[in-house]
């Protein structure tokens, strides 16, 4: 079976890059958005609670990936914002 994916991948001309980590269960991914209104942290498919502001919404996500950080997982911030573009935040314990 693993003769037959290599066969393909190298007939597609996927080449595996051993030096790229894979993405693991262990990754977590916390997203600003604007939702029904209000900036909310989308996570694993689900909504917060609506926030006043894009400031306390990038706030409350920050602080979500600093304490799955500290447990040892990686985590990133991403920010959606309204008009298209994507933004990565690095958490910070400054």
């Amino acid at each position: 079976m693993e003769s037959l994916r290599q066969a393909s991948d190298s007939a597609s001309g996927v080449v595996a890059d051993a030096a790229q980590p894979s993405v693991s269960a262990a990754s977590f991914v916390f997203e600003v958005v604007r939702h029904r209104g209000h900036w909310r942290v989308l996570h694993v498919g689900k909504y917060s609670l609506p926030h006043p502001s894009q400031e306390a919404a990038i706030g409350l996500a920050m602080k979500m990936a600093l304490e799955r950080e500290a447990a040892g997982h990686v985590a990133t911030v991403r920010l959606l914002r309204t008009d298209g573009q994507i933004f990565e935040l690095h958490p910070s314990s400054n």
